[in-house]
C-alpha cells in the first residue's frame, strides 16, 4: 500500500506536512487513472522536472483539459489551484472555449470498465460523462467514492480515506463518503473526526438512519454523552430502517441505558436486538452483564455470547467476554 499512497499523495504529505493543494493533487491523480486504467506509479516521470508523463496514455481529451489536471499535479503546492473557486473558473473558461466536437469520448479502459463498484453501481457512461466537466462532478465523486470503497475493504485504510475526501471535494453534498470516511476515522480511533462525519452525514441526509446509530454509539461508548445518545439513538430508531441498523440501533439504546443503569430499559431494547438478529453475541454478552449487575442468573445470556462469539472477534465483544465494561 505505500506505493500506491505514494502515487496519490504529494510530497508534502507523504512528509506529513498536507495543505489544502495536497488534496487537489490527489484529485488530479485520480483523474489520470480514471482516463488512462493505470495507476500513476505505473506511468514514468521527467526525471528532471517529477512531472508524470500520462497525456500519451490518454488520448482524445482537450488539451486545456490536460493541462487543469496537470495544474492539480504540480510537484510544488504552490504551483498548484489555491482552492476550488480556481479550479471551477478554469473548468468554466474550458467549457466555453472547447467546441462541441472538441472533447472526444474516450472508451473506458479494461482496468476501470470491468471493476467491481463496491457500494454503488457505475454504468459505462461514467467516463464518458467526465468530459461534459460540470456534469461530471457528481459522477466523479461516485468513482472516487467506489474507489475509497474498495481499498476501504482491503484494508488499505489511509487510500481509503483519500478517495473519500476527493469524493467529498468533487460533490460536498453527497453523504455516502462522508459516512464510510466516519467509519475509517473509527477503525483508527479518531472519534472526533468519525462523530464530525457523523454528524455531517445526518445534516446532508436526515432519514439516513445508519447515520444516527453510529453517532448514536459513539456518544455513549466514547463521550459517555447518554442523554443526547438517546435522543440520537430513537431519531434513527423513528426513521426508515434495514434489519441489520435495526438491530444496531436496539443493541446501542440498550448500551446507552445499561450504562445509565436504567438495566429493565436495557434489558427490553438489548432482547429486542437479540431477536432481530439471534446469531449475534453482543446483545447476549450485553444481557450476560446486565443480569449480574442486577444480581440475576445471567448463564444462559453468556452460553449464547460464547457461543456466537466464535465467529465475531470484535474489540466489543472481547471485551464483554471478560465481564468488562466497555470504554
Amino acid at each position: 500500500s505505500k506505493s500506491l499512497t505514494q502515487g496519490y499523495a504529494p510530497a508534502e504529505q507523504i512528509l506529513g506536512k498536507p495543505v489544502p493543494q495536497s488534496d487537489f493533487f490527489a484529485l488530479g491523480r485520480t483523474f489520470i487513472y480514471l482516463l488512462t486504467g493505470k495507476e500513476p506509479q505505473e506511468i514514468p516521470e521527467n526525471l528532471d522536472t517529477c512531472e508524470l508523463l500520462w497525456r500519451e496514455f490518454a488520448t482524445g481529451i482537450s488539451e486545456d483539459f490536460a493541462d487543469l489536471i496537470d495544474w492539480a499535479i504540480a510537484p510544488i503546492s504552490t504551483e498548484r489551484p489555491r482552492d476550488t473557486k480556481a479550479i471551477l473558473q478554469r473548468l468554466m473558461e474550458i467549457k466555453f472555449n472547447v467546441k462541441s466536437n472538441g472533447i472526444k469520448r474516450k472508451e473506458i479502459p479494461q482496468k476501470v470498465k470491468g471493476k467491481k463498484w463496491g457500494l454503488v453501481g457505475v454504468g459505462g457512461g461514467a467516463i464518458a460523462l467526465a468530459f461534459s466537466l460540470f456534469s461530471a462532478l457528481p459522477n466523479l465523486a461516485i468513482l472516487a467514492n467506489d474507489l475509497g470503497v474498495d481499498n476501504h475493504l482491503s484494508k488499505r485504510l489511509n487510500i481509503a480515506q483519500l478517495f473519500y475526501r476527493i469524493a467529498i471535494l468533487l460533490d460536498p453534498k453527497y453523504h455516502s463518503p462522508r459516512y464510510n470516511l466516519g467509519v475509517v476515522y473509527e477503525t483508527q480511533e479518531q472519534f472526533d473526526l468519525a462523530i464530525q462525519q457523523y454528524r455531517n452525514v445526518i445534516e446532508l441526509e436526515p432519514e439516513f438512519a445508519v447515520g444516527y446509530k453510529n453517532l448514536g454509539r459513539l456518544y455513549a461508548m466514547k463521550k459517555r454523552r447518554y442523554d443526547e445518545a438517546e435522543i440520537i439513538l430513537q431519531a434513527g430508531l423513528s426513521l426508515p430502517h434495514s434489519e441489520e441498523t435495526g438491530y444496531g440501533i436496539y443493541k446501542n439504546l440498550g448500551l446507552t441505558y445499561f450504562y445509565q443503569k436504567r438495566y429493565r430499559e436495557a434489558q427490553s431494547y438489548l432482547e429486542e436486538a437479540a431477536r432481530i438478529k439471534p446469531e449475534r453475541a453482543a446483545p447476549y454478552c450485553l444481557l450476560g452483564l446486565l443480569l449480574e449487575k442486577v444480581e440475576k442468573n445471567g448463564e444462559l445470556y453468556w452460553q449464547k455470547c460464547q457461543v456466537f462469539a466464535e465467529n465475531d472477534t470484535s474489540k466489543e465483544v472481547e471485551h464483554l467476554l471478560f465481564g468488562l465494561e466497555l470504554d
